[in-house]
């Protein structure tokens, strides 16, 4: 006996089916909180970070601050006077040799040598040996058988004309007897005159007029006939 199979076909269309499954929708779904969350936690790294990295210079600092000892100042004066000066280290320079002209040389050196002589001047040295001699110097004038002034410095030679030196002296308790000026230079005795005491106080003087050419050391006695020093005054021309 042979089955009968039915058979039964169904024609539908697919096409709408398929559309339905093939069209997938997006949607974007924003999770606000977890953002919000690893931003505060970006913040607190970075912020926690820069405090560890400042927080040790912070410390170093504050702790310098401390240990500085604090000095009262009492007024601007002290505290200039106490604070220390910081001096810059001295540039160094080239040397450079100083270049000077030749034409003008010589006349420098006789400016030079003309205002040494002008300006540098000794202390004219009187010495008295004796007490019978209450005064001895030099002098450039008499004025009633009186000096009229004391020349204590070096004198300087005029070109033009010749300068008067004076040497007195003032003897006192030796009437009737004789003494000696003498006059030297550069060790060598130019002049001597014998002075005759006539009183008890006596006053005696000798000049010269010294020129320009006789320049040097000089120096003036009062001795006696054996030689006894009773005073000398040393003095220079220039």
């Amino acid at each position: 006996m042979t089955k009968n199979k039915v058979v039964v076909k169904i024609n539908y269309d697919k096409t709408e089916d398929d559309k339905a499954v093939m069209q997938p929708k997006m949607i974007t779904e924003w999770h606000v909180g977890r953002i919000v969350g690893a931003i505060v936690f970006l913040l607190v790294i970075l912020v926690g970070g820069g405090y560890l990295l400042l927080a040790p210079e912070q410390a170093e600092q504050n702790q310098f601050e401390q240990d500085k000892p604090i000095k009262p100042v009492s007024t601007a004066k002290s505290a200039a006077k106490k604070s220390p000066l910081i001096e810059a280290p001295p540039e160094k320079k080239e040397r450079s040799a100083p270049v000077k002209d030749i034409r003008h040389v010589d006349e420098e050196k006789d400016e030079i040598a003309d205002v040494d002589n002008k300006t540098v001047k000794a202390i004219v040295k009187s010495s008295i040996y004796d007490s019978r001699v209450s005064r001895a110097l030099l002098t450039d004038t008499l004025i009633n058988k009186e000096p009229g002034g004391k020349i204590s410095q070096s004198i300087v030679a005029d070109k033009n004309k010749a300068v008067a030196v004076i040497y007195f002296t003032e003897i006192n308790n030796m009437k009737g007897e004789s003494l000696f000026h003498q006059w030297f230079r550069n060790d060598k005795l130019i002049f001597k005159r014998k002075i005759k005491i006539l009183g008890n106080r006596w006053r005696a003087s000798t000049s010269k007029l010294i020129t320009f050419s006789q320049k040097g050391k000089w120096l003036v006695k009062l001795v006696d006939s054996k030689g006894h020093i009773f005073s000398e005054i040393k003095f220079e021309v220039i």
